[in-house]
């Protein structure tokens, strides 16, 4: 079973853009009607439109003293990031994991979950061993613009995890691309392809081994954008140094006329030149499923699912 406790409070903040302030009663309404109580560790809504942060809620300092307040808790807490959008790499610094570190000293573990421009604090948090780092969904994921039953279902995927559940991605769910390079294992890591491709080249990019999988989505790239990302990963060998790839959802990814070739007619063809096992599934990213993948622990990966080896412990 999972180490963790029961939840009654999710603690959120704006590591990046803020939310529309209309969607306040909505989100709260909802996890309140799941028992879950919102704390905001800064206001998520403050700032939304205008650019007095560039495209951050707040101002790198605001956003690193309330994340420093939220490790320094005696508790262990669970940490749900506002949205994605833009602004994360305003927290990058020598002095960031060194900060991160002496507010854990001593304290719980936490959980911190969140997506898409989050893909870079959770490669650069990869290294803090009292942090539980998982793909998953957003406050913004919680909005009712989305089908209650995805809502329900993106909940139930992350509490799921923290409860001991094991598999994460169902067999419906999950194809092999290429149906004839077998199965694999190994700690997930990755996220956000052009975010991932941003940090190339800098101290912040994730350790690549062939004990690894690599995650990618993405979500409103054209075609022709995503094939350059992935030729940049190619060129830089990353391909040649893991063990496989699961591919999310690449939401919105189309010609804007819908011209071929599509997304997926990339992928194919891209990846037919790696001799490692790629599977694809939709249940992950910006596609309105996004289930909690835990990253760098180890899973198996297959047609039957995506499983976790063992249950989530701090």
């Amino acid at each position: 079973m999972s180490q963790f406790p029961s939840f009654q409070k999710v603690s959120v903040l704006a590591t990046s853009s803020a939310l529309s302030p209309n969607l306040k009663s909505e989100v709260e309404g909802y996890l309140s009607s799941h028992e879950l109580k919102i704390s905001y560790l800064l206001n998520p809504y403050k700032g939304y439109g205008n650019d007095e942060h560039l495209f951050a809620a707040h101002s790198a300092d605001e956003r690193l003293r309330a994340m420093e307040g939220f490790l320094t808790l005696n508790e262990t807490g669970l940490f749900l990031a506002a949205r994605g959008g833009a602004g994360a790499y305003d927290l990058l610094s020598p002095q960031l994991l060194s900060r991160m570190e002496v507010a854990l000293k001593g304290k719980p573990g936490k959980i911190l979950c969140g997506y898409s421009d989050f893909t870079l604090l959770l490669s650069v948090f990869e290294s803090l061993e009292s942090l539980t780092l998982i793909h998953g969904p957003a406050l913004l994921g919680f909005r009712a613009e989305l089908p209650l039953e995805v809502r329900d279902q993106n909940l139930q995927s992350l509490l799921d995890v923290l409860r001991g559940g094991t598999l994460l991605v169902p067999d419906s769910e999950i194809e092999a691309v290429f149906p004839d390079r077998g199965n694999v294992e190994g700690e997930v890591f990755g996220g956000n392809l052009s975010v991932l491709c941003s940090l190339l080249g800098t101290p912040y990019f994730p350790k690549i081994s062939k004990k690894r999988i690599l995650l990618l989505e993405d979500v409103g790239e054209a075609p022709h954008k995503i094939h350059r990302h992935l030729s940049h990963l190619r060129a830089a060998s990353v391909f040649s140094n893991v063990s496989g790839v699961l591919l999310g959802s690449f939401y919105g990814c189309h010609h804007p006329e819908k011209k071929p070739p599509s997304t997926l007619d990339v992928i194919k063809r891209f990846f037919e030149t790696e001799a490692i096992p790629v599977f694809r599934t939709e249940s992950i990213g910006h596609g309105p499923i996004n289930r909690s993948i835990p990253l760098y622990r180890k899973v198996q990966l297959s047609e039957e699912g995506l499983h976790l080896d063992s249950p989530l412990r701090l």
